[in-house]
């Protein structure tokens, strides 16, 4: 048996978060109804269609037969005299199908759950993004010194290109790098390069 609150103005919630099985597909819900007079109707609503209006005795408890999965929700409606007083609105239930029948689980606390989850699953996406991102940059790296050391070296053993007698640091100028773009050991692969393309 669950146990809900009910106070104007607020969703009505279960008195236990966690997911519960369905014994003989019947959800008994025993309602703490406010200390007014009249007569407390439920209305159950499954998957957004409303079944037949249940009487709630003085006690406050209830039996709903549930036979299909999905969103369970409700209303509690407050008569006095005929008249239509209040409306008391339920947390809603998810319902899914397991081997023994059905479980219920509170809507907040599965909509927390799959948050839970898909934040999970979004970290992870996230975490191998980064880790392509970052492999990339390192073979785009790699290529710009490679490219650079066998341009360098081609620069220092070619009369005609060497006219000029370019520096390390004026020679990457010249492709739009600067020597703080490179590690040490990158610059001293391009500096020592000897091999020509």
């Amino acid at each position: 048996m669950r146990k809900v609150t009910l106070q104007l103005n607020m969703l009505g919630r279960y008195d236990d978060a966690s997911s519960f099985h369905l014994e003989r597909e019947e959800l008994e819900i025993s309602f703490s109804l406010p200390k007014q007079s009249g007569e407390f109707y439920f209305l159950p609503i499954m998957n957004e269609v409303a079944g037949k209006a249940i009487y709630i005795p003085r006690g406050g408890t209830v039996s709903v037969k549930i036979s299909e999965t999905g969103e369970f929700k409700g209303e509690v409606k407050h008569y006095l005299r005929g008249d239509l007083i209040e409306v008391y609105h339920v947390e809603s239930l998810i319902v899914k199908s397991v081997d023994t029948g059905f479980t219920a689980t509170p809507e907040i606390t599965a909509l927390r759950q799959e948050n839970e989850l898909l934040r999970k699953e979004m970290n992870e996406l996230k975490e191998r993004a980064e880790k392509v991102f970052a492999e990339a940059r390192e073979r785009e790296r790699r290529r710009d010194v490679t490219f650079i050391s066998y341009a360098y070296a081609e620069y220092q053993s070619d009369v005609q290109l060497n006219s000029k007698n370019l520096t390390v640091e004026e020679f990457l100028l010249t492709f739009g790098f600067s020597e703080s773009d490179f590690t040490a050991e990158e610059l001293d692969e391009i500096k020592n390069k000897k091999e020509k393309l």
